[in-house]
């Protein structure tokens, strides 16, 4: 069963839709030339993970430095 889901849309002819089950995960990096974000979003614990990095767009350092990690939200998942 999928428990994540993501939507991208830049025009109505290129909208993408991506789906992972708790077992797997969802990236994205989203980005300009000069900077961009990084999103990882994944299961652990009965808790979903956000992840949110700062990164140097299309044009930053591809020789492996670190992302900036900006936001970290845990977010528990309470079963009804």
């Amino acid at each position: 069963m999928k428990h994540f889901y993501a939507h991208l849309s830049a025009s109505s002819k290129s909208d993408r839709t991506v789906s992972a089950s708790k077992k797997e995960s969802i990236q994205a990096h989203i980005r300009t030339y000069e900077n961009g974000i990084f999103v990882s979003m994944y299961h652990e614990n009965d808790k979903d993970i956000f992840l949110i990095y700062k990164t140097g767009g299309t044009l930053g350092d591809r020789t492996g430095s670190k992302m900036k990690l900006i936001k970290q939200i845990e977010i528990d998942n309470i079963e009804k």
